[in-house]
């Protein structure tokens, strides 16, 4: 049976769904803006139900290797043929089929194999009987009236697998479980979020793109409460929050946000950051016509060119190497936030001096 959460029809040959793997749990809060936007997409959210099961825990242990596996199944199938063929009695001189001879042939062989060709460390099920919560979705049933939703929640997990029906009388039909990704050696990825009602208790599961969505709503909401706090006003343009200062427009996101509470002098310093990049700019622009003549003297001359010519680049090269390392730091500590410099021509020219630099590196050696 295959599986698929955005329009509940299939999946993979193994019945599955796989869950958005996120590194840890997130709060949140679904409000009126996010019942909103859940209903202009019209979102799918599916509730989620509990019961206790009992099972047998899958413990460490050793399974058939792949190719020992693929030996005991043509095994099975001989020794049923074999067994079938000797519980009938035959004429004398009648037609003896091959499995008589390669049954016994197979039994030979694999006393041949060792123990690491036939064996590697697995998950077997153990005789120990455990019981444990499940969760249970029901593909059928996507809540119908979002406004049920409004309150605060838990991401539980975004790493599950849904189970497309039993498997090995260890998950059940339509089950959420981690333990599926390890026991079916499925990789990682991102599809779905199970999310838990703080208030009630009670569990869903959402598109992973959809979980996106409310922690946007929820991180944009965020940081406006917290510019707000340090005096700033955001304003909205194409259903995006940002914030604008003396050099740069930001967006409202959860980068930001998280950058800003960890610095909340993050505004000020980026706009004196740029102030200083500028500065750095000015002295590259000095260093183009130097090195634009040098470069022309290289091109005429090639091995003829003076040692004076030569000593005089190679200064000057060193010199732009080290201003450059300026820009590198300073770009390192603007790294990582979204932003848009509101000055289009601040770049103008820059390139040729990062042209004429790495020519003369190369030139030089360098």
């Amino acid at each position: 049976m295959k599986f698929e959460l955005s329009t509940f029809k299939a999946i993979t040959s193994c019945s599955i769904l796989m869950f958005a793997n996120l590194s840890a749990q997130t709060t949140f809060a679904i409000n009126s803006e996010v019942i909103s936007k859940l209903k202009s997409e019209q979102s799918m959210v599916y509730p989620i139900t509990t019961k206790e099961v009992e099972y047998h825990p899958f413990v460490k242990g050793k399974v058939p290797t792949y190719m020992y596996g693929l030996f005991l199944e043509s095994k099975k199938i001989f020794e049923q043929e074999y067994n079938d063929y000797m519980k009938v009695p035959h004429k004398p001189n009648s037609y003896v089929p091959s499995v008589v001879e390669e049954y016994p042939k197979m039994l030979e062989e694999e006393k041949s194999f060792s123990e690491d060709e036939k064996y590697m460390d697995g998950l077997v099920k153990s005789n120990v009987i455990a019981k444990r919560n499940a969760y249970i979705i029901d593909r059928d049933q996507p809540i119908t009236n979002i406004e049920e939703l409004k309150g605060n929640y838990k991401e539980i997990s975004s790493t599950m697998l849904i189970s497309g029906e039993d498997v090995d009388n260890r998950f059940l039909k339509n089950e959420l479980s981690d333990d599926l990704r390890e026991y079916l050696k499925y990789p990682p990825g991102k599809s779905n979020t199970l999310m838990q009602n703080i208030d009630t208790g009670k569990f869903y599961l959402v598109l992973y793109d959809t979980f996106q969505n409310i922690i946007g709503i929820n991180d944009t909401g965020n940081v406006e409460k917290l510019l707000a706090s340090m005096g700033y006003k955001t304003y909205g343009q194409n259903e995006q929050k940002y914030i604008t200062t003396k050099h740069y427009k930001i967006p409202c996101d959860a980068i930001f946000y998280n950058t800003l509470k960890r610095d909340k002098d993050y505004l000020k310093k980026i706009d004196t950051w740029f102030d200083q990049m500028q500065g750095l700019r000015k002295q590259a622009l000095s260093y183009n016509p130097k090195f634009d003549n040098y470069i022309r003297i290289y091109r005429l001359q090639r091995n003829r060119m003076s040692k004076a010519d030569i000593s005089a680049w190679t200064t000057l090269t060193k010199s732009a190497m080290a201003l450059n390392k300026q820009f590198v730091a300073l770009n390192d500590k603007l790294w990582g936030v979204n932003y848009d410099v509101l000055d289009k021509s601040y770049l103008k020219n820059s390139n040729d001096f990062d042209n004429y630099l790495g020519a003369s590196m190369g030139v030089l050696g360098l």
